[in-house]
């Protein structure tokens, strides 16, 4: 297994076709439904202002994970780096913790360079596990309304 992480500077509509199938599976995982759409139009908009900040981790030329994140100011004026979804295929979770650990260091590096603080979203127990073993640790409460 050679796994390439880096940051993807170009969200282009091909690059989120390809992530399709990951994105899907990360929905159907944490959620445990379908995903019903993805706004498209959201992702170019976001990635037009520069606020979407992309890392994605290859093997060979197939995608095999994906870290989403947005880089915005809070209402304090502080500069904030949100991690908001992370997902290595399964098969490459199996063979360890290298593509999301480099995903999350990539995105430590960002939030440095950026003089941001990094803020990670956590869905369910493992997921939280696995951000505080990279040095988060929970501050806040946040709650989704279906």
């Amino acid at each position: 297994m050679s796994v390439r992480v880096y940051i993807e500077k170009n969200l282009t509509p091909e690059l989120v076709e390809e992530a399709l199938p990951l994105m899907r599976a990360a929905h159907l995982e944490v959620l445990g439904r379908p995903l019903a759409g993805v706004n498209t139009n959201f992702l170019g908009g976001a990635a037009k202002t520069g606020i979407v900040r992309l890392v994605l981790a290859r093997d060979g030329d197939k995608m095999v994970g994906y870290a989403f994140g947005l880089q915005v100011e809070t209402f304090t004026n502080e500069r904030q780096l949100l991690l908001s979804q992370i997902y290595v295929d399964p098969e490459y979770r199996k063979k360890g913790r290298a593509p999301a650990v480099q995903m999350v260091q990539l995105f430590k590096a960002m939030a440095d360079g950026a003089g941001a603080k990094l803020t990670a979203v956590g869905h369910g127990q493992e997921n939280i596990d696995f951000y505080i073993s990279m040095g988060g640790s929970p501050s806040e409460i946040m709650l989704d309304f279906v």
